[in-house]
């Protein structure tokens, strides 16, 4: 009899790994949606982990630990920094301590298996209390699976996993009480959400004002509308010119190259959140979230904020990468040393807007013609010039707005736009000499 180890060698053999980084199985963009959810230092294990494609995007983030039964798979996860071993899990337990784990992952694995039971009973074992399981493998009622499949001919039906913020709805075979597996070997069955920012689903709002005082009126109107009214929004909008954008506390002649700002007729306007200066233009794509502060915990303080939406929003577009997008300094986002994003926030009783910019085919040389070196620099910078520390992302708009979108789960069209509100700001704030100049 062939052993489940030799079988998989001879596949490896004849059927090479393509799961790429661009891999678009859907259970794979959920796993990584998923994986969005976790803040960077996560202790994971990939059960099946062949080449580690599927977790490709967060190398470097997270202490990941792989495990196949063919040692051929394994040379892409080495490389990818991965603490690897070659194990056979119908042959012995899981070689770790219990409760080492923060985060499982069985990828199209435990349909591979005859024992499931003491599958699960291992994976519960070196978890630690509190941690998340996560098990994909295909659906057994597809047509292939049906005619293939040895559960067919023991008259199972799959039962539906009804699963919780961090695992993946599939279908695992039932017991003939009907019940799922995974609460029987003492995992949790809870509701199935990603999580309850991403339940709440967002209003989707694809519009750019014609000027830029009406887009920076824009974001906050879209606050003030859910704060007033409840709910949620994601927009997205780029200027049709170049402007350039201060801080609240920002010293306009510290930030801004004034005259020639002046020379080019390139105006000069302050937003109602934090952070630094910003050149907007064509090519620098700006995102808007507005998020109830009840929905999650983490939304509670700044820097929770921060880091919730910065992890899923650098997942969502290391996805389309292929490779690691870094958070540095508070808010930067950063793809191969190079920042494409800052963000910033600005925050109301119930409501908070977190708010972007994407740099996606900007004029970069611009950016040093009307800004000087900023005033205050974050460590990684290392007192690199403009030149050297911004990059566009090679990524095309759509593709971008279409993974956040996913990604925040905003897919609610909307019924109205705050226009009234939005006007009103322009003529009492962002129209004003005395609200854009200095501080």
């Amino acid at each position: 009899t062939m052993k489940p180890a030799e079988f998989q060698a001879k596949v490896a053999e004849h059927y090479p790994i393509a799961k790429g980084p661009d891999n678009p199985d859907f259970r794979v963009q959920k796993v990584r949606r998923l994986f969005a959810e976790y803040p960077d230092g996560r202790k994971v294990l990939d059960i099946g982990c062949a080449d580690g494609s599927v977790l490709r995007p967060f190398a470097g983030r997270h202490e990941f630990h792989g495990m196949d039964v063919v040692p051929e798979y394994l040379a892409g996860t080495i490389a990818l920094g991965y603490k690897t071993v070659v194990h056979e899990i119908e042959s012995a337990a899981l070689p770790y301590p219990d409760g080492t784990f923060d985060v499982i992952l069985a990828g199209e694995t435990i349909e591979h298996l005859v024992d499931t039971d003491w599958f699960l009973s291992e994976v519960n074992r070196v978890l630690k209390p509190g941690g998340h399981f996560i098990v994909t493998y295909p659906n057994v009622c597809t047509p292939v699976s049906l005619v293939f499949s040895p559960l067919r001919l023991l008259g199972q039906r799959p039962a539906a996993v009804v699963t919780g913020s961090t695992f993946v709805r599939e279908e695992i075979p039932a017991h003939a009480a009907g019940q799922s597996l995974l609460p029987t070997r003492g995992l949790p069955r809870n509701e199935d959400r990603l999580t309850q920012v991403s339940s709440a689903r967002l209003q989707l709002h694809d519009l750019t004002l014609p000027t830029p005082a009406e887009n920076l009126a824009g974001d906050e109107a879209l606050l003030n509308a859910c704060e007033t009214s409840g709910g949620a929004a994601l927009r997205f909008w780029e200027s049709p010119v170049p402007f350039v954008v201060v801080g609240y506390g920002n010293e306009i002649a510290r930030e801004v190259n004034v005259a020639a700002c002046a020379a080019s007729g390139v105006s000069v306007l302050r937003r109602c959140s934090g952070g630094g200066t910003v050149l907007q233009g064509p090519g620098c794509w700006n995102y808007a979230l507005v998020l109830d502060i009840a929905a999650d915990a983490a939304l509670a303080t700044v820097a929770g904020a921060n880091g919730f939406i910065l992890h899923r929003t650098a997942a969502a577009l290391a996805c389309l990468l292929g490779e690691p997008v870094e958070r540095c300094g508070d808010t930067d986002l950063v793809w191969r040393g190079r920042k494409f994003s800052g963000n910033a926030q600005r925050r109301r009783r119930t409501h908070l807007l977190f708010h972007g910019t994407l740099l996606l085919g900007f004029d970069l040389a611009l950016v040093a013609k009307y800004l000087p070196p900023p005033s205050r620099q974050p460590d990684y910078r290392q007192a690199r010039p403009h030149g050297e520390f911004i990059a566009n992302l090679p990524l095309t708009a759509s593709a971008v707005k279409r993974a956040l979108a996913e990604a925040w789960q905003a897919n609610v069209e909307p019924n109205t736009w705050p226009a009234a509100e939005t006007q009103r700001l322009v003529r009492e704030r962002y129209a004003l000499p005395e609200w854009n100049g200095n501080r």
